[in-house]
Order: structure tokens, then C-alpha cells, then sequence
């Protein structure tokens, strides 16, 4: 079983890159090394909140394919709108194939081995995407400790998500900062230089014309 030291190291090892894909990479390796899961599909949410992407997966040659957050029959839609995890299997009869599971978990719950175990991304109460994760290996014993272990590890993957998002937001608005300032600076520049070429010219206007007159006084003396 995963010791929470284990996981607490998880947690530092997922936070280290500051980079959204770095993190989203680390996830996947922290879920097949420690958790030992087969296999797993991260989706978020768009921004305009219409469909979830998926964004990394353990799957070569995964695809992004856009979940209509409209389409209710969906597992993992239902675990990002009703906020709870819900284990899906399709051999399970049409009825029972999405199964919600509610806390406390009591005592366990009796759901066949195999299947997906979708997780909700929560961040302050808000929920940011779904964490799917099939099997691990020998199959699931989904007892209370396993499910909460579960919440724990996605809870600690969506904010670490949450977080990289921030940085790269900040660094996108830092560098459309420098780029308007470099604007300013070289508008400034040529509003420096279009004034000092403006001065030289009422400058050297007057000079002409202060020449002008003594060559006219000189010219009316020889006369």
C-alpha cells in the first residue's frame, strides 16, 4: 500500500517544474510509478466551460478529442459535474455502468475488478477537469482507503495544474508588459528624435535668416 510520506513525496516531486506540460508529465509518472495504474487520460476544461480536452495520457499517440460537458451519459462528464468520482465499466449492464461513489465509503464497495475510476480536479470547490484512470495492475479493491487515496493523489495533481496555469497566465502578462513598454520606449525615442530634428530646423531657419539680413545690410552699405 502507498504510505502518505510516499504521496507527500509525490506531491513535491509533481510541483518542482513550474511549466504546465512539465507538470502534466510528472502526473503521469508519479500515477504509473507509485500508484502503479495502467493506464491514465487527463482532461480539463476549456476556458468558455462547453467541453473537457484531453491533454496528456499514458496512451501513445493519444489525441485530443473535445467531451461536450452536455453530453450527461458520459462517466466522465458526470464525475466533473456532480464533483464526486464515478467508476464506469462497460461490461456492467446498461443501468449500473456509471456508478457514483459517494463518501463516507464505509465498507467497500462491490464493483468488479476492472474498469475506469474517473476523478474529479477539484480546486477550491471548483472543478477544473477529470482525472481517468483505469485498472492497476491485479485489478481494484475499491475499499474506502483506496478511493480517498485516489481523491487525495488528484486533489494534489489539480492543484499543482491550477498553479502552473497561474504561472503561465503571469508570464504571458509580464511579457505583454515588457513588449508595450519596448513599444513606448521606442515611441518615445522617435518623439525625441522628431523634436530634436524639428528644433535643428527652426534652428537653423533662424540662422538663414539672421544671414540673410547682415548679406542685406552689407549689400545696401556697398551700394
Amino acid at each position: 500500500p502507498v504510505q502518505s510520506l510516499e504521496l507527500l513525496h509525490a506531491s513535491l516531486h509533481i510541483r518542482e517544474p513550474l511549466e504546465l506540460r512539465e507538470r502534466l508529465d510528472r502526473i503521469m509518472q508519479t500515477a504509473r510509478d507509485l500508484l502503479k495504474l495502467r493506464r491514465l487520460t487527463l482532461f480539463l476544461a476549456d476556458p468558455e466551460g462547453s467541453c473537457l480536452r484531453t491533454v496528456v495520457g499514458t496512451t501513445l499517440g493519444l489525441k485530443s478529442r473535445p467531451i461536450p460537458l452536455t453530453d450527461s451519459e458520459n462517466p466522465i462528464v458526470q464525475a466533473y459535474s456532480a464533483h464526486v468520482p464515478v467508476f464506469w465499466n462497460p461490461q456492467m449492464p446498461t443501468s449500473t455502468r456509471a456508478i457514483r461513489l459517494q463518501p463516507p465509503y464505509g465498507h467497500p464497495v462491490g464493483l468488479p475488478s476492472d474498469g475506469f475510476l474517473n476523478l474529479p480536479l477539484i480546486v477550491q470547490g471548483r472543478v477544473i477537469g477529470v482525472l481517468g484512470v483505469e485498472h492497476p495492475e491485479g485489478g481494484w479493491t475499491l475499499d474506502r482507503e483506496t478511493i480517498q487515496l485516489m481523491e487525495l493523489f488528484a486533489a494534489q495533481a489539480a492543484t499543482a495544474i491550477e498553479h502552473a496555469r497561474l504561472y503561465e497566465e503571469a508570464r504571458q502578462i509580464a511579457a505583454e508588459l515588457q513588449q508595450k513598454v519596448e513599444a513606448l520606449a521606442q515611441a518615445d525615442a522617435a518623439l525625441v528624435e522628431s523634436v530634436r530634428l524639428r528644433a535643428m530646423g527652426q534652428m537653423a531657419s533662424g540662422v538663414a535668416h539672421d544671414f540673410n539680413n547682415i548679406l542685406n545690410s552689407i549689400l545696401g552699405q556697398v551700394q
